[in-house]
């Protein structure tokens, strides 16, 4: 679901979240969201708005249908609710999941017996995406607490202190490289066979600890912040 908003181009996102998603998941943001044409199909297994005819697969950079998922979630019960344009609501997308897993006895059980895990992933999950796009505003509301608030930032490093805070990034430094960009083997003397390369056709973007970086704040046993996106994804 938050993929969806971020396709939907929205500035910000805010989701809430009550017992580990079996009472509530909720995701508000202010996208363009869909078309009225599209609700109906919307939970309809491997529906998907992204291709309008045959030659659109050629430029697909995703393999996701998000009907799939939806469609094993609201079997029993899908509601739409139809707003007046002319009302007092903001632009956007307000998405209401409710009773996770409410057919799947096992499934929930897992969510109450392992409650606290799960809360960790969740807050991993929405922090991949805060620090991957600074440009958006993110929320992570937590049975009523906010566990995570960044609003729009400049950069990763930018978004990594607004979410990790200030004694992890400052001892990151961003690297960057556009599309087209040549690699020089003098940066790498021992391998230069390996990094002497034409150009390449991608752009690159991340943040990675210094040499400096001390072991106890940048260094993990657990790979909970080794975030990796390609294609946005």
């Amino acid at each position: 679901m938050i993929l969806q908003a971020i396709d939907a181009q929205a500035s910000s996102i805010d989701i809430t979240v009550k017992k580990c998603g079996q009472d509530l998941i909720r995701i508000k943001d202010n996208g363009i969201g869909m078309g009225k044409d599209d609700i109906a199909k919307a939970c309809l297994r491997h529906f998907t708005s992204k291709i309008e005819k045959f030659e659109d697969i050629q430029e697909c950079n995703m393999l996701e249908m998000f009907g799939q998922v939806h469609e094993k979630e609201t079997r029993k019960l899908v509601s739409v609710h139809i707003m007046d344009i002319t009302g007092l609501l903001k632009i956007g997308t307000v998405i209401e999941v409710k009773n996770l897993f409410g057919s799947y006895p096992v499934r929930r059980g897992y969510l109450i017996e392992h409650s606290i895990s799960v809360s960790a992933d969740i807050h991993t999950i929405v922090a991949h995406y805060a620090v991957n796009f600074p440009k958006m505003k993110f929320s992570l509301n937590m049975d009523q607490n906010i566990v995570l608030s960044k609003p729009i930032m400049e950069s990763m490093i930018d978004s990594t202190t607004a979410v990790f805070g200030i004694s992890v990034s400052k001892h990151l430094r961003q690297i960057s490289f556009p599309a087209g960009h040549q690699s020089s083997s003098s940066s790498y003397q021992d391998s230069p066979s390996l990094f002497s390369t034409p150009p390449f056709p991608i752009s690159f973007d991340g943040c990675f600890p210094t040499l400096e970086a001390p072991v106890s704040i940048c260094f993990r046993s657990n790979p909970d912040r080794i975030f990796i996106q390609i294609n946005g994804r």
